[in-house]
């Protein structure tokens, strides 16, 4: 309906949450969506924006199947601060941004703004204990799937059975670490002391 249809602009009343999809439609060429979010405590935050255009709906302009979606992140004033660039198929992604606190809104649009298609839109917030003291702590089966670990001491830790898939684990010293059948699976392990 048109009252779940998001501002083409910051007047937009349509907000996304941290770990929600919203789903939305690019109906005519020219068209942009836009979502408000909030990065809230002194710190900022760094978040993942993943656009997944929705398969069977049409053609995209590359005559594949499916939407090809654009990102676009803006600050409070309107300003495009990151993406906006076509990457081409079906999924889009504006991986690791860091963000301080305040009010943000990602636009959608279809690739150079003639696309037209359904899309699922995901806001996640990424653990960040960069550079942390971490030595001796109980992971154990937990899911640290994308958490950024860069630098940080895990000497000791108990990391057996933890999902680390996708954790940027840069420098981080794991010296004893309980790594037994941990899912390292994409896991940046550069410069890391094993």
């Amino acid at each position: 309906s048109a009252d779940d249809e998001p501002a083409g602009d910051q007047t937009t009343s349509r907000t996304i949450s941290f770990g929600e999809d919203e789903n939305g439609s690019i109906e005519t060429e020219g068209d942009k969506d836009w979502f408000r979010f909030e990065i809230a405590g002194e710190d900022g935050a760094t978040v993942d924006i993943e656009l997944t255009g929705e398969d069977g709906f049409g053609e995209d302009i590359f005559g594949e199947d499916g939407f090809d979606g654009v990102l676009t992140v803006y600050n409070s004033m309107g300003e495009d601060i990151v993406g906006g660039e076509d990457q081409e198929g079906n999924d889009y992604s504006l991986d690791g941004v860091s963000l301080s606190s305040g009010t943000y809104y990602i636009g959608v649009s279809g690739a150079d703004g003639e696309d037209t298609g359904d899309y699922s839109l995901s806001l996640t917030e990424l653990t960040d204990y960069s550079g942390e003291d971490l030595s001796g702590e109980n992971f154990s089966g937990e899911d640290l799937s994308g958490w950024i670990l860069e630098g940080a001491d895990l000497s000791d830790a108990d990391l057996s059975y933890a999902n680390l898939s996708g954790a940027d684990l840069e420098d981080a010293n794991l010296e004893g670490a309980d790594l037994d059948y941990a899912n390292l699976s994409g896991a940046n392990l550069s410069y890391a002391n094993l």
